[in-house]
């Protein structure tokens, strides 16, 4: 009886099933905390920059972030997607599009800021995704 190599097959569900999860997992936690951070006095007039506030694929523009603040922009965050397989490594970006995101981000340290709430979760996120996958 013959084995059949099936090393890509596993490492594409692997990647898929822990990894892409994982980061979309860990993506939204940081989308939470960032928001949780912006707060009247703390970047908030309109709520416009808290809402254009997200995680993506590396493929996403940015750019199209950047609409004139009031009370009915859209809100760019809450996909529960974003992460993204390619080249051998598996990404997200997060952060804002605004005009002025970075000019709020060197007073408030909002994107940063939340990474670093959230960067120590990361292991467990991947565990708990290998664990409902199964192979751990």
């Amino acid at each position: 009886m013959a084995l059949e190599w099936m090393g890509d097959q596993v490492q594409q569900d692997v990647v898929r099933a822990v990894i892409i999860n994982g980061l979309n997992e860990f993506g939204a936690r940081w989308e939470t905390a960032a928001k949780a951070s912006v707060k009247p006095g703390r970047g908030v007039v309109t709520g416009t920059y808290r809402r254009s506030l997200h995680y993506s694929s590396r493929a996403y523009n940015f750019g199209k972030d950047n609409v004139a603040p009031g009370p009915s922009t859209p809100e760019r965050g809450g996909t529960g997607k974003g992460a993204t397989a390619g080249g051998g490594y598996v990404s997200i970006v997060a952060g804002s599009g605004m005009i002025y995101a970075r000019r709020l981000e060197a007073m408030y340290n909002v994107v940063v800021g939340a990474h670093a709430q959230v960067a120590g979760q990361l292991g467990g996120i991947l565990e708990k995704h290998a664990q409902a996958a199964g192979l751990t």
